[in-house]
């Protein structure tokens, strides 16, 4: 679950990173913390005030060395603070589906959400990022 205020841990977790002892994961620059909480204010916050299940975090920021061991898009947004990885359970169930829409119905000014694997209907998370540019982009990856 996350929690409504900032809390850089919870942005910064990173299986992958404890089990190589990848340190640097766990303190990211001051630019980075700052991306983060603007994602976390215009984007977690709002869907927090709004959902009435339980939201957590399956990725959010990661440092060069974990984006390279989980095969992470070369530039991804993951390494600059400004996405983060959502899933969204009711009554114990995944409904990623019922996260999107709610990303769209809210019209929270997002750059990118993709629906990243599972099925059309429900994918298995939902990624959402916050930039200065805000292209409003809509993908799907299967």
């Amino acid at each position: 679950m996350i929690a409504r205020d900032f809390n850089i841990s919870q942005y910064t977790a990173s299986q992958t990173a404890s089990r190589n002892n990848i340190l640097e994961q766990f303190t990211p620059p001051k630019i980075v913390i700052e991306k983060l909480n603007l994602l976390h204010k215009n984007i977690v916050v709002p869907l927090l005030d709004h959902l009435m299940g339980d939201l957590s975090i399956s990725s959010a920021y990661r440092c060069t060395s974990v984006n390279t061991l989980v095969n992470g898009a070369k530039g991804s947004q993951h390494c600059k603070g400004e996405a983060v990885d959502l899933i969204y359970y009711e009554k114990g169930i995944k409904v990623n589906f019922k996260l999107y829409d709610k990303v769209k119905e809210l019209q929270l000014p997002y750059d990118q959400i993709i629906k990243e694997y599972g099925d059309s209907n429900n994918p298995s998370w939902v990624h959402v990022s916050f930039s200065e540019k805000n292209r409003r982009q809509e993908l799907i990856i299967r």
